[in-house]
């Protein structure tokens, strides 16, 4: 984590395209797919605009409450039996999703698929953790970050030509055979997945409130900084919609604009990784923070489409940069004993931060206005760098 060059290990790719991308591709194709069909199936079901509002955010919730116990199940039942039955649970919610008679049948489907994803995504990077050597875990998870982005995108695509053979719920056939896919394609390969006790003997397992307490300085401390990339990450989504809107921007250009900021992620999540194992995690994490900081506050003085312009390439190098850090700065935090059950904690923090940004950032707006909430949010990410900054100088490197 600190700033000594390190020489990594060559990276057995094969392995890990077919151990660990390629399920998270397919994993995040799901989720493409199904996410943005969620309101518009609630609102076919009789449900007003702020019910079918809450039936979306129903999957958000469910990753928050399945992340801690996902990580016990991790740790007591192993990673790849966790990701197989997330994957399948997933692809049994979305069925049922398309059956859904209600809107409450609807949105509880979409907290339980939302519980599954949570735990396919902790036993995915305690994985991770043990198969890939120290030297490499942050270009794999930096990579995972990158296919997750790409599976997102192509979801949609995928869901779209569902619906047009289908008809309008066809995005849940398309997101259960992304997710049922994922969870069988861990079921059969499964190559190099270690046991939980390949290393030998690990101490007696604790429960998950004796880990929280015993790593309450490294959630409390590195946890919650990492959790403001999340919560920036977060707010791209509501603030470039809105500051468009503001200035006249036409909604075809805003889709072009989101679109840019994902192409720059996608160009930079690699180089990420790399940084991130030879150089350490500090020149990744504060940078990263730094500039989604600065465009936030670009945001918050702009009056017309080229400031939003540059406050979105900002954004968009920002996020990319930082594609992967969150969860490698838990996979280096996390203790050799209970490792799933500090993982399930360490996402439930990030993700409480991830979720928890874009509604301070909308309470702020409804309170005083928009540029008050975009620079409030800018000046806390900042401060989030310069907390990132004095924890990881402090911290060996790796």
């Amino acid at each position: 984590l600190g700033f000594r060059h390190v020489t990594a290990p060559v990276l057995p790719w094969r392995r890990v395209s077919v151990d660990v991308l390629a399920p998270t591709f397919l994993s995040y194709a799901a989720q493409g797919a199904v996410l943005p069909a969620l309101v518009v199936t609630a609102q076919q079901l009789g449900a007003s605009a702020g019910v079918a509002a809450a039936v979306a955010a129903g999957f958000g919730v469910g990753q928050v409450l399945g992340a801690a116990p996902a990580g016990v199940l991790a740790t007591r039942s192993g990673d790849r039996p966790v990701l197989v039955a997330a994957s399948l649970l997933t692809a049994g919610c979305w069925v049922l999703a398309l059956l859904a008679p209600t809107a409450v049948v609807l949105g509880g489907a979409a907290v339980a698929a939302g519980a599954g994803s949570a735990a396919f995504n902790v036993a995915r990077q305690s994985y991770v953790v043990d198969a890939v050597p120290r030297e490499l875990v942050g270009r794999v998870m930096s990579s995972l970050g990158g296919v997750g982005r790409i599976g997102l995108l192509l979801g949609a695509l995928l869901a779209a030509g569902a619906q047009v053979v289908l008809g309008a719920r066809g995005a849940y056939v398309a997101g259960a055979a992304g997710a049922a896919g994922a969870g069988l394609l861990v079921l059969v390969t499964g190559r190099g997945q270690r046991s939980r006790d390949a290393d030998g003997p690990r101490a007696p397992r604790r429960s998950l409130l004796a880990v929280a307490r015993g790593n309450g300085r490294v959630l409390l401390g590195l946890g919650v900084a990492a959790s403001l990339i999340s919560s920036a990450r977060g707010l791209r989504p509501v603030l470039l919609p809105l500051w468009a809107l503001s200035v006249g921007v036409p909604p075809e250009v805003v889709s072009l604009l989101f679109g840019l900021t994902v192409a720059v992620e996608l160009l930079l999540f690699y180089p990420a990784g790399a940084v991130m194992d030879r150089w350490g995690r500090f020149w990744v994490a504060v940078p990263c923070a730094t500039l989604m900081g600065l465009a936030m506050l670009v945001f918050a003085v702009t009056r017309s489409p080229a400031g939003l312009v540059v406050a979105a390439v900002l954004l968009g190098v920002g996020s990319g940069l930082g594609s992967g850090v969150v969860k490698t700065l838990g996979a280096d935090a996390a203790p050799h004993a209970d490792r799933g059950a500090f993982l399930g904690l360490w996402v439930l923090v990030t993700d409480v931060g991830g979720s928890g940004g874009p509604v301070l950032a909308a309470a702020l707006s409804a309170a005083f206005s928009l540029a008050v909430a975009s620079a409030a949010m800018g000046l806390v990410t900042l401060g989030g760098a310069g907390w990132l900054a004095l924890l990881l100088r402090r911290r060996p490197a790796g």
